[in-house]
């Protein structure tokens, strides 16, 4: 068993790996993930991210953000949704987690997306994106997940859009409150098993 301070979101995990090949629909499509214990969600697509996966809205051509990408599933469905002239990349701490995003964007055939192994995100490394998208690790601690929410903010114009899941008894009521004090409106964009799936619209000035 792995020690308490273990978690999903340590940038070394140290639970023995154990590898597993999920086959899954997402938004109409199969898809093949590898994951490994010591990450996010090892056995299957959690509620929370396949609702953000099936209700955010990615252009073709734009260019997404995915903060705390885990193994993948998110961030490469959003960058299947922006097409060969949009991407996305991909943020992660934990480099287990990391490598499979890599291996999982090959084994899906992925080429317009980057995955980089970081402690948070760097506004001036990503540069300038249209969309973020982000399953905050709700057990973090908020002031973590503030402050991913503020530099991932940084990266996007006025206008710019965040789409965010949280759950109704984790926090998702103080993430609204703050996203709406320190980036702009918030709308629910779908709800379901108790998670909730928001979206913020970077304001002007």
């Amino acid at each position: 068993m792995p020690p308490p301070d273990d978690h999903y979101f340590s940038p070394d995990p140290s639970a023995p790996s154990r590898r597993r090949r999920l086959e899954v629909v997402l938004r109409g499509e199969r898809w093949s993930f590898w994951t490994d214990a010591g990450t996010f969600s090892p056995t299957h697509i959690d509620p929370g991210s396949r609702l953000l996966i099936e209700s955010m809205e990615v252009e073709p051509g734009e260019r997404v953000l995915d903060v705390g990408a885990g193994y993948g599933p998110v961030g490469l469905v959003a960058a299947r949704l922006a097409g060969p002239e949009g991407g996305a990349l991909l943020v992660e701490v934990n480099q287990r987690a990391a490598d499979l995003a890599v291996e999982n964007a090959a084994l899906n055939e992925i080429a317009n997306a980057q995955v980089i192994c970081a402690d948070g995100v760097d506004p001036a490394a990503v540069g300038a994106v249209d969309v973020v998208v982000c399953n905050p690790p709700s057990h973090a601690g908020k002031a973590l997940i503030f402050g991913l929410f503020e530099a991932a903010a940084a990266c996007l114009p006025e206008g710019g859009r965040m789409y965010l899941v949280g759950h109704k008894y984790l926090g998702v009521n103080s993430l609204q409150r703050w996203l709406e004090e320190h980036v702009g409106p918030v709308d629910l964009m779908a709800r379901g098993a108790g998670f909730r799936v928001l979206l913020c619209v970077k304001r002007t000035g």
